[in-house]
């Protein structure tokens, strides 16, 4: 990119019903967490949409996703982790509530 004007839109992705609060990616899968409590999962190369996962309770705050364990917090409180298998099938694994007093 030499200037402003060599920035193009190539793709939009649309899906979520709230503001996107984070994405990440690899060479595989576009992920990305909103406030209406979703994580949805686009093809990096098609920008196809493969899944949503749903789970959380309120919006999600933050993301991460590696090596095919997607870590997300959301405003309920909790931290999910999400494994998937073969790239198509997702599991959740295990939900853990954090108190704070």
């Amino acid at each position: 990119m030499h200037s402003a004007s060599d920035i193009s839109l190539r793709r939009m992705l649309v899906g979520h019903r709230a503001a996107v609060n984070v994405i990440d990616f690899d060479r595989r899968y576009i992920v990305s967490a909103s406030g209406d409590r979703t994580i949805k999962v686009w093809d990096m190369s098609t920008c196809e949409f493969v899944r949503t996962l749903n789970g959380h309770k309120r919006g999600i705050a933050c993301l991460q996703y590696r090596d095919s364990l997607v870590v997300s917090g959301s405003s309920d409180n909790t931290i999910r982790f999400v494994m998937s298998h073969l790239y198509r099938l997702w599991v959740l694994v295990v939900t853990l509530l954090f108190c704070f007093r």
